[in-house]
């Protein structure tokens, strides 16, 4: 009796797995093809990956701040330095895709695109080609000056520099370009210093005592200072010498103060920067490389992982891309960077 129940229960569990196989478009034994397939219930494989999260709201800046932010502009380069005061310094602009989201960034952090200067650290590609649409279609505001290396329109052969020199020059625009030389210093106001350390020279052709050859050797290598803290970015800033660049780096290096806290790795990582000379002069806790998978050279983010804690913008093999990354500092004693704290040298 109780066996022939115990069977019947078994055969109805059965036809009933079977009905809601049939039901869902399969036979006992396959899986569906439009079913995601579940091997048990803790080895799932999912079909469809769940949306992305939304990228996390930029950090808006609080009076007596020192921000540095690096935004994520895949091959390409944009800073963003606002200073214990509010005075603020942009740095690059990335290509013409990222002239919106520059623009968003700002207004972000700022509450408006609107900045007191930019800075382009050389004529490439990846560094001007997003700023004529970022003024001109996203109503950036530059309230004091464009700050370059100078230069007729004739001075590098790009179309992307030429567009810039002719809009920065059509009087229309109510814009001012600013020549800087060695020893320029970028007025944020107090308690912060921002220096000019090298710059290709457009009457010499010279950037640190040597000859140029690229446009990367013209890079402008700002230093910032607020209390304990330095900061070291310059654009492309070449790091080797062959038939194509000139290493300014080492020929940069009697021109440091000290060693740096933070360090924004000299072009985009690429194994021809960042060379081991230079690389134990400035000594950086921190480095930030600004990058993508396309343009990543190994051997430097090696070298440079073994230097100190290193934070990447865009996804490469085996890195955590962090995105845009922020770095904040209260009173230039200590800093944090996406989280984590730092004491300065």
């Amino acid at each position: 009796m109780h066996r022939t129940c115990r069977l019947s229960l078994t055969w109805l569990v059965l036809l009933l797995a079977a009905a809601l196989l049939l039901k869902a478009g399969c036979s006992p034994g396959q899986i569906g093809v439009d079913q995601p397939e579940i091997i048990s219930p803790t080895l799932a494989v999912p079909v469809l990956a769940p949306d992305s999260p939304p990228a996390p709201a930029p950090l808006r800046w609080l009076p007596g701040q020192l921000q540095l932010h690096v935004l994520d502009v895949k091959h390409g380069d944009a800073q963003l330095i606002i200073s214990p005061t509010g005075e603020t310094l942009l740095i690059d602009v990335g290509r013409v895709e990222h002239a919106g989201r520059v623009a968003q960034y700002l207004r972000g952090v700022l509450g408006q695109a609107a900045v007191d200067y930019l800075m382009l650290s050389h004529y490439h590609v990846d560094h001007i080609q997003g700023l004529v649409p970022l003024l001109r279609d996203e109503g950036l505001q530059v309230r004091s000056a464009i700050l370059d290396r100078g230069g007729g329109r004739d001075e590098y052969d790009s179309p992307f520099y030429r567009e810039y020199y002719d809009y920065v020059s059509d009087p229309a625009h109510g814009l001012r370009r600013v020549r800087v030389h060695v020893g320029d210093q970028v007025d944020l106001g107090p308690r912060i210093t921002v220096s000019v350390l090298a710059v290709g020279d457009i009457d010499t052709h010279l950037s640190a005592g040597l000859p140029t050859k690229n446009d990367n050797d013209n890079s402008i290598a700002l230093w910032l200072t607020f209390g304990k803290f330095d900061y070291w970015t310059a654009g492309d800033l070449s790091g080797q010498t062959d038939a194509r660049y000139t290493d300014i780096e080492t020929a940069v290096i009697p021109f440091l103060p000290r060693a740096a806290d933070v360090y924004r790795a000299n072009h985009h990582g690429i194994d021809y920067n960042s060379n081991p000379r230079f690389l134990a002069a400035l000594d950086p806790t921190v480095i930030l490389i600004s990058t993508s998978h396309e343009v990543v050279g190994w051997k430097t983010v090696l070298r440079l992982e073994k230097q100190g804690d290193v934070y990447i913008t865009d996804e490469i093999p085996a890195h955590k891309p962090m995105g845009d990354i922020t770095v904040v500092s209260q009173d230039g004693d200590s800093f944090v960077v996406a989280g984590r704290s730092y004491d300065s040298k």
